[in-house]
């Protein structure tokens, strides 16, 4: 879990939230943004300006720069607040059933603890009362005493910790592990603009079929292998497609999505890596500087 104000946030969202932060820096969209936002735009960059330039604007003006933050700080000044909590739907549930034993006392510590550790922390860590219904009793008092027992409770605590939040993940599917894929297939690319692409793809191993069957260093020739640089330049180049608009779509507030970009603005991949490798360059100066500082309090929970 990684929060802020008492409120928390699963570390599986937290993953899709550092994702978000590293495609919003490879957008050239989200850039030009920064750009005109910090005063420095000029006339390359009004030719370049998306036709929906506004949109990408207001998703600036909410999450703001990624170039000179660490993604900690961007996440809980930033992101945090409008990304909120995603977890599961408050509910009643029952967390154990006790009777009388032969052996001692029942035990319900574990069955307590792994509710706590669960669902309770999923659904957002919500106030909630904890109370024994005798099974025996008839439905008509069980739910009377329950209501009294609510009733006791001040209203103003009688309300979910959970809001709607601005920008939510998009689609019924998230991977992680393809998002990073296209990330890394796309900083190669950055890194590597003349490269050829099927070459990028064994560099990345961008194809658990065809990236093992090839070497960096061979010159293309003829023979079966022919067929796998075409099927692994063809792969690779999808790769790199998806990243581009997954960033893009990023910088309009939809993530994870592949799908067309309208008024994606084409990259200039040396340009890019330039500021990939400025970006970076901050990223370790800074972490360096805040490990020597005190630091605020944060909780994990890594169970």
């Amino acid at each position: 879990m990684f929060g802020k104000d008492g409120l928390f946030a699963p570390n599986a969202q937290v993953a899709f939230g550092l994702l978000w932060f590293e495609f919003l820096a490879i957008s050239p969209s989200y850039e030009l943004a920064r750009r005109y936002v910090e005063g420095v735009w000029t006339d390359e960059d009004e030719r370049k300006r998306p036709a929906d330039f506004d949109r990408v604007l207001e998703v600036y003006r909410d999450l703001g720069d990624v170039q000179r933050r660490l993604f900690r700080h961007w996440w809980l000044e930033k992101a945090f607040d409008l990304f909120g909590y995603q977890g599961e739907k408050p509910r009643v549930q029952g967390i154990a059933k006790i009777f009388r034993r032969k052996d001692g006392k029942p035990d319900i510590a574990d069955k307590a603890a792994k509710y706590i550790d669960g669902a309770w922390q999923q659904q957002g860590q919500q106030r909630t009362m904890i109370v024994a219904i005798p099974a025996g009793l008839p439905k008509p008092q069980i739910f009377k005493q329950i209501e009294k027992l609510l009733a006791s409770y001040p209203d103003e605590k009688r309300v979910l910790r959970y809001t709607k939040p601005k920008y939510v993940l998009a689609g019924k599917r998230q991977d992680k592990h393809s998002l990073f894929r296209y990330l890394m297939v796309t900083w190669a690319r950055m890194k590597l603009p003349k490269e050829r692409l099927w070459r990028i793809g064994v560099l990345t191993n961008i194809s658990s079929t065809y990236s093992g069957r090839l070497q960096p260093s061979e010159k293309p020739g003829h023979g079966e292998k022919t067929e796998d640089r075409a099927a692994l330049k063809f792969l690779t180049n999808r790769a790199i497609y998806r990243g581009r608009m997954i960033a893009e779509n990023a910088a309009r507030g939809v993530f994870p999505s592949y799908a067309k970009c309208p008024h994606a603005v084409q990259p200039d991949w040396e340009e890019q890596y330039r500021m990939w490798v400025a970006r970076r360059k901050f990223q370790i100066a800074a972490k360096k500087q805040s490990s020597a500082q005190p630091q605020s309090v944060v909780r994990h929970d890594h169970s």
